[in-house]
């Protein structure tokens, strides 16, 4: 054998080993996929803007939502040198009512009925 084949070998042979390997592996228990929820994520965006610019800031922006255990979850800039919010608007992804701590939390119709 020369010295030129070996290093193709070794690299067929660990290719060999990995794909061995990984064969053996369990198959993963995913959790089944959620539903979409009710509020889209373009929905969402549109109405922590509309929170931000009526209950927040007069001068900034918010970040594109997150979503998050039920919840979309949107960050914020405010002022004219943009500082990051503290604490996200959070908006339920059932019924699109609206939080953040240290301002109004605003129910949707859904959700004063319970």
């Amino acid at each position: 054998m020369n010295k030129q084949s070996f290093p193709a070998l070794a690299i067929i042979q660990i290719a060999a080993l990995a794909l061995c390997a990984c064969a053996s592996l369990p198959a993963l228990n995913l959790p089944p996929s959620k539903p979409h929820p009710a509020i889209s994520r373009e929905k969402a965006s549109k109405i922590a803007s509309d929170y931000f610019f009526k209950y927040i800031s007069g001068c900034g922006t918010t970040d594109l939502p997150v979503w998050k255990n039920g919840t979309w979850r949107v960050f914020y800039e405010s002022g004219y040198v943009p500082v990051r919010g503290p604490h996200p608007i959070i908006i339920s992804g059932e019924t699109g009512s609206i939080s953040c701590i240290g301002y109004p939390t605003i129910r949707a119709k859904e959700d004063k009925q319970n």
